[in-house]
């Protein structure tokens, strides 16, 4: 087990808050709950969640973006308490999830702002939850990104070249 590391700490943290948020809109998505929490834009929350394109998928998009915010927060909390290493598997696994969900966010913001017009508070903290969770992973993004351009320049495309891959 190697070292614990605070980044990737403070990364399943944010998971979790963000899958705390995600899981209360699915349960208004999936009618468990008849109402949702905006303090800021009304009845924008309503207006985004029962959106043909909210609906548009077989699985409510907020039991998505919470079942992507459980796999980062087990990813991230992996690595942080030194049960898988950033350079392996897992970090890359863990990269691009990050990734995910903050193209998710964009995606969400983009939604409500020209499709919907209408936002939604809670909407926006998941993906200023998932922007946040960007910025922590910055570091272990670049070292991804060099070490793909590396592979790359070498003509290496498998990945025996990466630490805990064989």
């Amino acid at each position: 087990m190697s070292q614990p590391s605070s980044r990737h700490l403070v990364i399943g943290d944010l998971a979790v808050l963000g899958g705390l948020i995600a899981g209360y809109l699915a349960l208004y998505e999936l009618g468990v709950s008849q109402q949702v929490w905006d303090p800021l834009f009304g009845d924008g929350s309503v207006k985004v969640l029962t959106s043909p394109i909210s609906r548009a998928l077989p699985v409510p998009d907020a039991v998505l973006g919470f079942l992507a915010y459980a796999l980062e927060a087990v990813l991230a909390f992996a690595i942080g308490f030194g049960f898988a290493r950033p350079s392996g598997a897992v970090g890359a696994l863990l990269a691009l999830v990050v990734l995910g969900l903050s193209g998710a966010g964009v995606v969400l913001i983009g939604v409500q702002v020209f499709v919907v017009h209408a936002l939604c508070t809670l909407c926006l903290a998941s993906a200023l939850v998932s922007f946040a969770s960007l910025c922590v992973s910055l570091p272990d993004l670049r070292d991804w990104a060099a070490r793909i351009r590396g592979r790359r320049r070498t003509g290496d495309t498998s990945l025996s070249g990466v630490q805990g891959v064989s």
